[in-house]
C-alpha cells in the first residue's frame, strides 16, 4: 500500500477510458460528464448501470485545451468533445476517483446493431437532445451512419472495417458523390467545374460566340444541378455533399436563363432588322429621286408615308422573335420539368441523359435562330426584288393623282448624269467618307475555365496545353477513366498525405499534399468553398448570397484579365464622384432584349391530387374531342406513331369492370390527342413560331406547351415584355464630352432636343436625306460667303399663305451687287420650257409689281430680246400704261414691219414742240 501524500501527482496515476455523456456543462467552463469503462459501468448491462449510475451522479471531467492557443479570459479555444467522443485521461485525486480530467480523444471503431445509435457505452440521451445535422455522418441516402469506419476522408478508399471488403457507408469528408459529380457551384461546390465559360464581346454582343457557349453552360449547370437534387421534408437536399438546399435553384436557374434567351435572340437578330431597314431605304431612296424630279411638295411627303415601313420594323407590334423566344422558354421550361420530375435513386443513371438533352435543347435554339436569320434574308431580297418591279411599284403610285401616271415608262435610275453636279457631290462624299483607318477589335480571349483563367482558345483541350494541368492523364480531353483535370484533382488524393477538419455544422478543411495536385478545400456549412491548388489559383463556389461592406476602401490591382458575368440584374451605385479610365478602347454592346421570369416550383405535385386531376382533365379532353370529331377514336398522331402512349399510364381505381378500365384507357388516349392538340395550336399562334422546330421537343404525350404533367414539377416560364426595352442616360447638369476621333451615331430614328440652344461648329457640315425640313416658329438665320444650290428639279417656296396672323409677310432680298437669274433648256430639255413668270395677285387691295432704279448716278431699265424673233407684250384691260421721262428721250420704233399707235374709242393726244412727223 503506497504512502500518501497532500501534493498532487505523488499519490499514484490511474487513468482511464471511457465515452462521453454530457457536454451541458452548468458552470459553462467546457466540463464534461464521461462514462468511464470499469468505474462506471461493472460488468453490468447498459440498461443497469445506467439506471444505478444515472448520468446526473457522474463527476464532471476538466478537458485540458492545446497550447498553441492563449487560453486565458475569453482568449484561446473550447473544447469541442460531442457524446459519443471515446477519451483518454486520469483521476487527478488518484483512487479517489473524484476528478476526472481528459486529455485527449482517440478515434474507435464502433460496430452496433443499430447504426444511427450515437452513442456505444455511454447513456444517448443527451446526445440524442443535441444531434446535428452534420452530413459527413451520413450516407448518400441521408441515413446517419455511426459504424464502420471512424474517420473517413475520401469515402471511395476508405474500408468499412479494417481488412473487411466493402466501402465505407458515411460520406466523410469527401463523398464518393462529390468525387466522381461535376462540380457545381450549388448541388457540388466542393469540386470546381469545368465547363466553358463565355467572356463579353461589346462588338458582337450575342452575335458572337457567347451566346451559343452560355447557353450550353447554363443548362448543362441546370441539368447537373437538378440532376443532383433530393426532395426533403424541409425542401432540397444536395446528394453530392448531403446539406441542405436554400429556395427552388432549378426554378431560378430557369428563370436566369429564359431572361438571357429574351435578351440574347433579340440581340442576334437586331442587325437583321437593320438589313431590311437599309433594304427599304435604298427602295424608298429611289421612288422619292424619280419622283421629286417632277412634282414638288406633295407627292414626295406621300411616298415618304413609305418609310413607316421601316420604322414598322424596328418596332412591330409582334415581332418576328416573339414566337422564337417563347417557344425557346417553353423547350427550356420542357427540360427542366423533366429533370426535376424524375425519381432520384441512382445518380450516374440520371446524369447519362443531362448531356445530350442539354445538347438537343441547344441545337434546337440555335436551329430556330437560324432558320429566323434565313428567311428575314429571304424578305431582304423580297425587297431588292421589289426595285426591279418598277411597274409594281409604279401601279401603286399612279393612284396618288394624274402627274405621275407615266414616270415609271423609263428607268430613270439608270441615267447617269456626267455633269457639274455629280462631279461636286462625288468629290465631297470622297471627302466625309475619309478615315483614320482605325479598327474595332473584338476580345482576344475566348473564354475562361475554373483555375486556368481567361484562354485566347475555342476549347479545354486547347487551353490546357502549356499549362501544369497538362500533364495529367487524359486531362485535356477527360475521355479516360480519369475524368478533367478538375476529376483527377479528386480521384488520385492520397489520403496519407491529407489533413482535414471537420465541424458539426458540416464546414470542413482539407489541406491534401498529393504530388501534383498540392491543394486546399475550405468550405463552410452552407457550402461556400474555396478551392486553391499547388499552382497559386484559387476558385470559388458560392451557393447562394454573397454579401460585403466594406467600411472604407477596397482597393484591388488586378495583374491580368478581369471577366465578370451577371446572369441577373446589374447595379452600381456611386454616392459619391465616378471615374474611370481606359488606356485601350470601351466597347459597349446593350441587347434591350425583353425580360422573362419563371414560376411554378420543382417539387412534385401530390400523388392523389394529381390522378385526380389527370382523370378530370381525361374526362373533359373526351369531351371535347368528340364534340371536335363527334367520335371517340384514336389520334392518327399516336397511331402512326406504332406504340401505344396509354400503355404506361395507371388507370387503376376501385373500379374492376374491363368496360370501365377501356373507358378510362379512351379518355386518356384522348386527352393525349388534346393536349398534342393544344401544343401545337399554341406554337403556331405565336409569331414566328413557326421558326423554331417545335417538331423536334420531346414532350411527354401529357404535357402542355411548357412541359408540365399533373404529376410533375410545375415549373413554366413567359415573356414579361413584348417588345425590347429602351435603354436611358440622364444628366443632371452640365456634361461634357471630348472626342479626338470620328465619331459616328446611327439608329433608327435620331433626335436631338435642346431645350435653350443647339449649335453645330464645324469646319465642313453634310446634312444628305431624302428629305430634309427646316422649321422654325420665329426666325431662320444664314449667314455664309457664297450659298449654292444645286437643284435637280426645282424649287418651291410658299410664304405667309398659310398664316392667318401675318402682320408684315413677304419676301425681302438686300443685294449688294448684282441679281442674275437665267432660264434654260440645257443640257437636256425638260417638260417646261425656259420661262420667268411673275404675278402678282390682288384680291382684297390692290396688287402691283415696281421695278425701281435709284441712285446718283445714272441709271439703265433694259428689256432685251436677243432670239431670232421674240414679243414684249404690256397689256392693261382696265386702267393706265405709263411711259414718262422728266428730262431725257423715250424712243419707241420698229427697224422693219409695222407700228401701230392709237386709241379704239376715245381721244389720241401726241404733243410736244416742236412736234415732227416723218
Amino acid at each position: 500500500m503506497r504512502e500518501r501524500t497532500d501534493y498532487l501527482g505523488r499519490d499514484g496515476y490511474t487513468w482511464w477510458i471511457g465515452e462521453v455523456e454530457n457536454i451541458k456543462d452548468p458552470s459553462e467552463i467546457g466540463r464534461v460528464q464521461v462514462r468511464i469503462l470499469g468505474w462506471y459501468t461493472g460488468h453490468k448491462t447498459k440498461q443497469a448501470y445506467t439506471k444505478e449510475l444515472p448520468t446526473k451522479v457522474l463527476p464532471w471531467a476538466q478537458v485540458l485545451l492545446p497550447t498553441d492557443k492563449a487560453q486565458t479570459k475569453s482568449v484561446g479555444s473550447t473544447t469541442g468533445l460531442q457524446p459519443g467522443a471515446w477519451v483518454m485521461g486520469f483521476f487527478l485525486d488518484g483512487d479517489e476517483a473524484q476528478l476526472p480530467i481528459v486529455m485527449g480523444a482517440f478515434r474507435g471503431f464502433q460496430t452496433k446493431e443499430d447504426p444511427k445509435k450515437k452513442t456505444t457505452t455511454a447513456d444517448g440521451t443527451v446526445a440524442e437532445e443535441l444531434k446535428t445535422e452534420s452530413p459527413t455522418k451520413k450516407d448518400l441516402a441521408g441515413n446517419e451512419r455511426n459504424d464502420g469506419n471512424p474517420y473517413p476522408k475520401k469515402q471511395t478508399s476508405t474500408p468499412a472495417q479494417p481488412g473487411a471488403p466493402g466501402g465505407e457507408e458515411a460520406r466523410g469528408v469527401i463523398s464518393a458523390a462529390e468525387e466522381t459529380l461535376p462540380g457545381n457551384a450549388v448541388t457540388n461546390p466542393t469540386k470546381p467545374p469545368v465547363e466553358k465559360q463565355s467572356i463579353a464581346d461589346g462588338v458582337a454582343g450575342p452575335s458572337g460566340e457567347g451566346f451559343s457557349t452560355d447557353l450550353e453552360r447554363m443548362l448543362t449547370e441546370l441539368g447537373n444541378m437538378a440532376a443532383t437534387l433530393a426532395s426533403g421534408p424541409g425542401g432540397f437536399i444536395s446528394l453530392a455533399t448531403g446539406k441542405k438546399i436554400a429556395g427552388d435553384k432549378v426554378m431560378e436557374h430557369m428563370g436566369k436563363i429564359m431572361n438571357f434567351l429574351a435578351g440574347g435572340i433579340a440581340g442576334i437578330l437586331a442587325p437583321l432588322k437593320e438589313l431590311l431597314a437599309k433594304l427599304i431605304a435604298e427602295v424608298v431612296g429611289k421612288i422619292v429621286q424619280i419622283i421629286s424630279s417632277f412634282v414638288p411638295l406633295v407627292v414626295i411627303n406621300t411616298i415618304m408615308m413609305f418609310l413607316e415601313m421601316i420604322f414598322d420594323i424596328f418596332c412591330m407590334k409582334k415581332p418576328m422573335w416573339l414566337g422564337l423566344v417563347q417557344a425557346a422558354i417553353s423547350d427550356v421550361s420542357a427540360f427542366a420539368n423533366n429533370i426535376a420530375s424524375q425519381i432520384v435513386d441512382k445518380i450516374a443513371d440520371k446524369l447519362k441523359g443531362v448531356d445530350s438533352a442539354v445538347k438537343g435543347v441547344t441545337n434546337r435554339i440555335l436551329s430556330g435562330i437560324t432558320k429566323t436569320m434565313n428567311r428575314v434574308k429571304d424578305i431582304a431580297g423580297d425587297v431588292i426584288a421589289a426595285v426591279d418591279m418598277a411597274k409594281g411599284i409604279a401601279g401603286q403610285a399612279r393612284a396618288l393623282g394624274s402627274t405621275v401616271q407615266s414616270i415609271f415608262e423609263f428607268d430613270f435610275t439608270q441615267l447617269n448624269w456626267a455633269g457639274l453636279i455629280k462631279l461636286l457631290f462625288a468629290l465631297l462624299q470622297a471627302f466625309f467618307k475619309k478615315d483614320c483607318g482605325r479598327k474595332i477589335k473584338r476580345p482576344k480571349s475566348k473564354s475562361w475555365y475554373p483555375l486556368i483563367g481567361t484562354t485566347e482558345c475555342n476549347n479545354v483541350n486547347e487551353a490546357i496545353v502549356g499549362t501544369p494541368y497538362a500533364s495529367y492523364d487524359d486531362a485535356v480531353t477527360g475521355s479516360g477513366n480519369s475524368g478533367s483535370y478538375i476529376d483527377q484533382m479528386f480521384s488520385k488524393i492520397n489520403v496519407n498525405l491529407m489533413e482535414v477538419v471537420t465541424q458539426l455544422n458540416g464546414a470542413k478543411e482539407i489541406n491534401d499534399a498529393t504530388p501534383g495536385i498540392e491543394k486546399q478545400i475550405k468550405q463552410g456549412p452552407g457550402g461556400v468553398t474555396s478551392f486553391q491548388d499547388g499552382h497559386g489559383n484559387e476558385h470559388k463556389n458560392i451557393p447562394n448570397n454573397e454579401t460585403k461592406i466594406v467600411a472604407k476602401d477596397k482597393c484591388e490591382t488586378i495583374k491580368g484579365n478581369y471577366v465578370l458575368t451577371v446572369e441577373g440584374d446589374f447595379y452600381l451605385k456611386v454616392m459619391g464622384n465616378y471615374q474611370e479610365e481606359v488606356t485601350g478602347a470601351k466597347n459597349d454592346n446593350a441587347s434591350q432584349g425583353p425580360q422573362a421570369k419563371s414560376k411554378g416550383s420543382s417539387k412534385k405535385a401530390d400523388k392523389t391530387e394529381a390522378k385526380s386531376d389527370l382523370d378530370a382533365q381525361a374526362i373533359k379532353s373526351t369531351q371535347r374531342f368528340d364534340s371536335q370529331t363527334g367520335t371517340g377514336k384514336k389520334s392518327t398522331k399516336i397511331s402512326a406513331a406504332g406504340t401505344d402512349v396509354t400503355s404506361s399510364l395507371d388507370t387503376g381505381g376501385a373500379d374492376k369492370s374491363s368496360t370501365r378500365k377501356k373507358n378510362k384507357k379512351q379518355d386518356m388516349i384522348n386527352m393525349v390527342h388534346i393536349q398534342q392538340t393544344e401544343r401545337d395550336q399554341y406554337f403556331k399562334a405565336l409569331p414566328g413560331g413557326h421558326f423554331y422546330p417545335v417538331d423536334e421537343i420531346p414532350f411527354h404525350p401529357e404535357a402542355d406547351e411548357q412541359g408540365r404533367v399533373p404529376w410533375g414539377s410545375q415549373l413554366s416560364g413567359n415573356l414579361e415584355d413584348k417588345k425590347e426595352q429602351k435603354s436611358a442616360s440622364r444628366k443632371e447638369g452640365d456634361h461634357d464630352i471630348a472626342y479626338t476621333g470620328d465619331v459616328s451615331i446611327q439608329g433608327a430614328k435620331v433626335k436631338i432636343t435642346a431645350i435653350n440652344s443647339l449649335a453645330f461648329n464645324s469646319q465642313t457640315i453634310k446634312s444628305e436625306a431624302n428629305t430634309i425640313e427646316n422649321v422654325a416658329s420665329g426666325e431662320i438665320t444664314n449667314e455664309a460667303n457664297w450659298i449654292s444650290s444645286f437643284l435637280n428639279s426645282g424649287r418651291f417656296e410658299i410664304v405667309a399663305v398659310f398664316n392667318p396672323l401675318k402682320a408684315l409677310s413677304g419676301q425681302f432680298t438686300f443685294v449688294n451687287g448684282a441679281i442674275i437669274d437665267i432660264t434654260t433648256d440645257l443640257p437636256i430639255p425638260g417638260l417646261a420650257p425656259p420661262t420667268q413668270t411673275r404675278i402678282c395677285l390682288g384680291t382684297s387691295m390692290p396688287a402691283s409689281m415696281n421695278d425701281i432704279i435709284m441712285g446718283s448716278t445714272a441709271g439703265v431699265h433694259s428689256t432685251f430680246i436677243a432670239s431670232p424673233t421674240g414679243v414684249i407684250a404690256e397689256f392693261v384691260p382696265t386702267g393706265a400704261l405709263l411711259n414718262q421721262v422728266a428730262t431725257g428721250l423715250i424712243h419707241t420704233g420698229v427697224g422693219t414691219g409695222y407700228m401701230a399707235t392709237g386709241c379704239g374709242l376715245g381721244p389720241h393726244q401726241v404733243y410736244g414742240l416742236p412736234l415732227l412727223l416723218n
